[in-house]
């Protein structure tokens, strides 16, 4: 793990500075009990949608990761997970309902291969991206169609066993620059340009359809685990990061 990264416990009483961004590292593999419980915070709709998953373990991350979203934002709004309700902005991003929005609460998750993190800050927009890492997968074709010139070049200069890595430190800040935007593929991948190295400070290189875009966001790298590739996209300003890690019933 990363040293420069401490996955700490959250203490009991946890507020949301304007200062900081939060980020959560969530096991989506919870015992049954713990389960149970997240799941009777959950709404209607929130049941149906999980019902419609063919594959159980599918259905049980659905759960898991609705119900701890509901937990955290419980948590920092010192109310029942039960009772928090969401809504869909006009670009389509979730976001809290506004008779919840009281403090301006933003927030993003990402969950891949039963890992998930969640990623909260205040009056800001925000966008995660999470991805496992997979040494097997045929990245060419997603960079060939997705990537700038500049990024595909980077690529394409590095070894076999350096490029994979690169591809998906570069594809998950793609992501989650796209998902702060809230325009999804509607903000075409391929015009605009992040860093590739991952040992390069991860930055937003160019938009070509918002020229002051680089000015006004900030990437972040995240290391989850050592099979894992993060990426973070937050509006600028004065920040910390703090990264917490959830435990089941901790914050319920």
């Amino acid at each position: 793990m990363n040293a420069e990264m401490p996955w700490d416990k959250p203490p009991e009483e946890l507020t949301l500075p304007a200062d900081e961004v939060h980020i959560w590292r969530v096991s989506l593999d919870v015992a049954s009990d713990s389960l149970s419980v997240l799941k009777g915070t959950l709404s209607g709709d929130e049941l149906r949608r999980a019902g419609r998953f063919f594959f159980e373990r599918d259905r049980l991350h659905f759960i898991a990761a609705r119900g701890v979203l509901r937990s955290i934002i419980g948590f920092y709004l010192d109310t029942d997970p039960k009772v928090v309700r969401f809504a869909v902005a006009p670009d389509g991003k979730p976001q809290l309902d506004e008779r919840f929005d009281i403090h301006d609460v933003r927030f993003n998750l990402s969950h891949s291969r039963g890992l998930a993190l969640y990623a909260f800050t205040l009056g800001r927009e925000i966008g995660v991206d999470l991805e496992r890492i997979r040494k097997d997968f045929d990245w060419q074709p997603i960079a060939d169609r997705f990537f700038t010139p500049g990024e595909k070049e980077k690529l394409e200069s590095m070894s076999e066993a350096k490029g994979y890595k690169a591809f998906f430190s570069c594809w998950t800040l793609k992501e989650a620059y796209m998902k702060a935007r809230g325009k999804g593929l509607a903000l075409p991948p391929n015009r605009f340009e992040v860093t590739v190295e991952p040992t390069e400070p991860p930055a937003l290189v160019t938009d070509l359809d918002d020229p002051e875009a680089a000015s006004r966001w900030i990437l972040h790298r995240i290391d989850p685990h050592r099979c894992y590739a993060a990426g973070l996209a937050v509006e600028r300003n004065t920040y910390r990061f703090r990264y917490w890690l959830y435990s089941p019933g901790a914050n319920q």
